[in-house]
């Protein structure tokens, strides 16, 4: 510190400094100085007495300036000079130390007029860039966890060749990827996660993951260790806009979203151009995130007490920004979208390769079934059951494109799960002992079929579904809903389960009735299937009562899917 200082402005005025203390003293005393001093002189003696009176003040103020301002400009002048070459070290110490060993030891530091090239730093691998969070004291058990992943991500460094992104099902931190690939629970979904991660650009850091959220069905946090010694609920208080933020942002599993779009989507939705002005909008959205993560502290200050140590660093928060970009921090892990999304990659990759024209392979059918499982319920289906005024109008909503997408996810899955069943049965020979296994390939195959014409048409908050009037065709779901229908029946029929057939039926026809207000009714095809299913049953053997054709039509292109 001494050495910067010693040339600093103190002990060697520089030359520029002082030339501009004096000229500002000089041209000072010249415009103000010179032309006021007579008429300070004269009524210097009766400047008290002046004083006194009050309209006398603010031109007594302005000659006592106008006299001194020589003064005062260059103490002005010299203060910021001073300041200057204070901290001028400070602001450029590796560059005022070139310059000055360049310009008296040129032959000694081998420097040219060329600027000089940035030192070459060793590259260590993906650790060298792996962000660190605060240090705090571990559990033995995340202790013992944290030093096995250091000597994982050593001996990757050392190798200098990129991971594979596998990690625990659930409990061990996810990896960063470009495309958010990430490993999840259930047989299937390993393979589409090493799809996913091949498809990226490689690991980029390790970091454990603190919160858990559900979205299907209803919103659901959990606060916890990342080894899940200990979790707490994370509730959100206030608003159901509060909660659309946070879901807004997290269905994205770590997509960046325009913060102006999404101020416009979550918090203008339904407003007038007056109450939805950029300003206001600003405001909502900073006072709903600053509530998201005191929540979420306080859930922080919980699970730490419980445990009596600190477990989870304090400074956690929900989102992370960077030039007007919005994302989910790398600490979330929104389970159930990232189960069903790992899943229904598998299912799209065969389909894209041809593979299920004819057919269903074992993995795919895998797949369906985790998807099935993973599948509780519709994108915020409770929220837009109790809180529906809070989403209209429905089409000008944010929330229409995730709910169609994940039930067109759902649906593709119990229509490939039917199929599979229903192409094991008919491989079966018919035989007395092959035909109670056939039975039972028939009748999973109806019930998938059955749950598939239900769900289908069970929400009007669908895009795709739609009723045709004055002639007009229906919507997408509505004829998928009753192709699978009538799939269903004859499959009954065949089995000889004529109870089912007409319970099945009935309460699909009420159903679809009521649902559609009485618009919608059975075509000519599905009225033909029907009654052949009550009138042949048992008619025929079982191979060839069930050979339905056109059983893998092409899977229909789910909306706006990204």
């Amino acid at each position: 510190m001494a050495n910067r200082f010693s040339h600093g402005f103190f002990k060697r005025p520089p030359l520029v400094p002082a030339l501009l203390v004096v000229a500002s003293a000089g041209v000072s005393l010249v415009i103000w100085t010179i032309p006021n001093l007579g008429e300070f002189s004269q009524n210097v003696a009766q400047l008290p007495a002046l004083w006194q009176i009050s309209s006398n003040q603010p031109e007594i103020k302005r000659l006592v300036a106008s006299v001194f301002s020589p003064i005062i400009i260059a103490l002005i002048v010299g203060a910021c000079c001073w300041l200057w070459y204070t901290i001028k070290p400070f602001v450029w110490p590796e560059s005022e130390e070139a310059n000055r060993q360049s310009t008296t030891h040129p032959e000694a530091t081998g420097m040219s007029s060329r600027p000089a090239l940035p030192p070459q730093l060793p590259y260590h691998g993906a650790a060298s860039i792996t962000p660190t969070l605060p240090i705090t004291p571990l559990p033995p058990v995340l202790e013992e966890s944290a030093q096995k992943q250091q000597a994982v991500a050593g001996h990757e460094g050392e190798t200098e060749q990129p991971g594979d992104g596998r990690a625990n099902p659930v409990f061990s931190a996810p990896v960063l990827r470009s495309e958010r690939g990430r490993k999840l629970s259930g047989e299937g979904q390993e393979a589409a996660i090493s799809e996913g991660s091949a498809a990226s650009t490689g690991d980029v850091a390790e970091r454990p993951v603190y919160i858990t959220i559900n979205l299907l069905k209803e919103v659901h946090l959990s606060l916890h260790t990342p080894d899940r010694a200990l979790t707490v609920p994370l509730p959100l208080s206030g608003t159901i806009i509060r909660v659309q933020l946070l879901a807004y942002i997290a269905w994205q599993q770590g997509k960046k979203v325009n913060r102006d779009k999404m101020l416009e989507d979550v918090f203008g939705h339904g407003k007038s151009d007056e109450e939805a002005t950029p300003k206001r909008l600003g405001e909502a959205f900073d006072s709903h995130r600053k509530f998201l993560r005191k929540d979420l502290r306080d859930a922080i200050d919980r699970i730490n007490e419980q445990a009596g140590q600190t477990v989870i660093p304090p400074g956690l928060d929900f989102f992370e920004n960077g030039n007007k970009l919005w994302w989910l921090a790398d600490l979330c892990r929104v389970t159930d979208l990232e189960a069903v999304e790992a899943s229904f990659r598998i299912i799209e990759q065969a389909d894209n390769h041809g593979l299920l024209a004819n057919s269903v392979p074992e993995e795919v059918n895998a797949a369906c079934l985790a998807l099935i499982d993973a599948y509780k319920g519709d994108f915020l289906g409770n929220l837009l059951k109790d809180y529906a005024e809070d989403f209209d109008p429905w089409s000008q909503s944010w929330v229409r494109r995730p709910y169609t997408l994940f039930r067109d996810y759902y649906l593709d899955a119990l229509w490939y799960a039917a199929g599979y069943e229903l192409k094991k049965g008919q491989a079966i020979e018919a035989g007395e002992a092959q035909q109670e296994e056939q039975r039972q390939h028939f009748d999973r195959a109806a019930r998938f079929y059955r749950t598939y014409a239900m769900h289908a048409t069970s929400s009007r908050w669908d895009l795709k579904v739609s009723f045709g009037r004055n002639g007009r065709e229906h919507g997408e779901r509505v004829m998928q809903s009753e192709r699978a229908m009538r799939r269903c029946i004859m499959l009954y029929g065949a089995m000889d389960m004529t109870h089912m057939v007409d319970k099945v039926w009935t309460a699909y026809y009420k159903h679809m009735r009521r649902f559609s207000a009485e618009v919608w009714d059975a075509d000519e095809d599905t009225r033909k299937d029907l009654e052949a299913a009550r009138s042949r049953t048992g008619a025929y053997r079982l191979p060839t009562q069930i050979a339905l054709p056109g059983a893998f039509p092409p899977s229909p292109e789910p909306a706006e899917r990204s």
